[in-house]
């Protein structure tokens, strides 16, 4: 969020890559291990960070 908070409001864009690749581990969804934390604290930064 840091990279993108000074850049005109047009130009605000934020990508979020592999949003649902398990086949590769790499993913942002609620898991056994790790429950919700990532999706929490994805939402806590984009609300906060407006």
């Amino acid at each position: 969020m840091d990279l993108i908070k000074d850049r005109d409001e047009e130009h605000k864009i934020l990508f979020l890559q592999s949003w649902n690749e398990w086949g590769e581990s790499n993913y942002v969804e609620p898991d056994l291990k790790y429950g919700r934390i990532f999706l929490d604290v994805l939402r806590e930064l984009l609300v906060t960070k407006k």
